[in-house]
């Protein structure tokens, strides 16, 4: 079925995200529960994600995993943002932002994690052609900026195709948000942007 961007976006991520879900599943570690759009401060910080060592693996689906398998790449969940969180944003920063949108752009930064990881880790016998490119090309960003190495990060290519969190006015007001609010942190890796999960 062709749904509208939002909802395409979450049935994406409840699927699984992508095609190489089936043979090369990437597990998330718990990032504490999804919370309902604009719940408080108060009530969600017993909820802070835990540390990926501690946390229970779920797939990207968020779906209970207690057997995840045994090579997998661990791609925490992002917490949405709480109505207190985006007004605690200054206003030059978060401009005309809903909670709605920044929630949406959420997802996509999760499911570009999640695409990426699961490329990262895939066997290169089971890749296209334009899949063995762009795992190389990953692989080799990594060796040229060792900053980058050990970090879940994307970088402005893998998001070049999101709705939401784009190199315009809008996208950049996204990602400055999300710095603020501690979900991403920005580095530079050659002149090229990445973001990284804190």
């Amino acid at each position: 079925a062709h749904l509208p961007g939002d909802a395409r976006l979450a049935a994406e991520r409840a699927a699984g995200v992508s095609s190489l879900r089936a043979a090369h599943p990437v597990a998330s570690a718990g990032a504490g529960e999804r919370r309902p759009l604009g719940e408080s401060n108060a009530h969600a910080a017993s909820a802070r994600k835990p540390r990926a060592a501690e946390a229970a693996a779920v797939d990207c689906g968020g779906e209970e995993n207690p057997h995840p398998p045994r090579k997998t790449a661990v791609v925490p969940t992002l917490a949405y943002l709480t109505t207190d969180e985006l007004a605690s944003a200054p206003a030059y920063m978060k401009s005309r932002l809903s909670l709605e949108k920044m929630n949406s752009a959420v997802d996509e930064v999760q499911v570009a994690l999640c695409r990426k990881y699961e490329l990262m880790r895939a066997p290169t016998r089971s890749l296209s052609l334009e899949q063995k490119k762009a795992q190389s090309g990953y692989k080799q960003l990594e060796l040229e900026h060792p900053k980058l190495k050990g970090l879940l990060f994307i970088s402005e290519e893998d998001l070049r195709t999101a709705r939401h969190v784009r190199q315009d006015q809008t996208g950049k007001n996204i990602l400055s948000v999300l710095r603020h609010v501690q979900r991403l942190k920005e580095v530079s890796a050659g002149g090229l942007k990445c973001w990284f999960m804190v």
